[in-house]
């Protein structure tokens, strides 16, 4: 077992143990490994009162119709979290993309290329229709004068 003491400093005391319960090897107290196999899955003591206990508790817990629908609630409530984090991540990447392909297409614009030429590149090397192309070609065009480097 890994045990790492990992002290985060936020002035108020909090002192946070980080282990792995993935790693078999049983370089702490039994007490502790049992907990740790418990939260691993794997087979535990169940002389040990400390899991007894536990178990009950966690038993109590699925039967009590007020905690299950809090847990339920909150379930719902980290789900949707992890869905707009998700989400925020894709759109970041997908503004990525579109500011690269925007880039792009004004480093060809500075380079001499024509609109004919910006947009047959985009359109048979990028795969990208003619439509998207000729925004994009636009959007450079703006951008560029914008920036006092347009024609």
């Amino acid at each position: 077992m890994q045990v790492t003491d990992w002290r985060h400093r936020l002035g108020d005391g909090e002192v946070s143990l980080c282990f792995d319960v993935t790693s078999l090897s049983h370089t702490v107290s039994q007490p502790l490994q049992n907990f740790l196999d418990l939260l691993a899955g794997r087979n535990v003591d169940e002389s040990d009162d400390f899991i007894v206990q536990l178990r009950k508790r966690v038993a109590f817990v699925k039967q009590n119709r007020k905690w299950r629908r809090e847990y339920m609630l909150r379930t719902v409530y980290e789900m949707e979290i992890e869905h707009d984090r998700r989400q925020a991540v894709k759109k970041g990447h997908e503004q990525g993309a579109n500011d690269e392909r925007l880039n792009l297409v004004c480093d060809l614009i500075r380079s001499g290329q024509s609109a004919d030429e910006v947009i047959k590149f985009l359109t048979t090397i990028r795969r990208m229709p003619t439509a998207e192309a000729e925004k994009y070609y636009q959007q450079a065009v703006e951008r560029l004068k914008k920036h006092g480097e347009g024609k």
